[in-house]
C-alpha cells in the first residue's frame, strides 16, 4: 500500500460495494433503524456471496 496515496499497488485485492451511509439518513426513530438494518443486511448478502466464490475458487465447489 502506498503510504501517500492510501492505494494499493496491487489492484487485484481491491474490492468496493457502493453501500449508501446509514448516517446521511433522513429518517428517525424506527424508520432510520430499517435504514441501518437494510443497509447492513446489504453488506453481510455481498460478504457471504464474495467469501462463498472465493472459497470455491481455492477449493472448488462444495457438494
Amino acid at each position: 500500500m502506498d503510504p501517500m496515496t492510501q492505494k494499493s499497488n496491487n489492484p487485484r485485492h481491491r474490492y468496493h460495494w457502493p453501500f449508501a451511509d446509514p448516517a446521511d439518513a433522513v429518517e428517525s426513530g424506527q424508520q432510520l433503524l430499517k435504514e441501518f438494518k437494510r443497509i447492513r443486511d446489504g453488506i453481510k448478502k455481498v460478504f457471504h456471496a464474495y467469501r462463498s466464490a472465493r472459497r470455491n475458487s481455492l477449493i472448488g465447489p462444495q457438494t
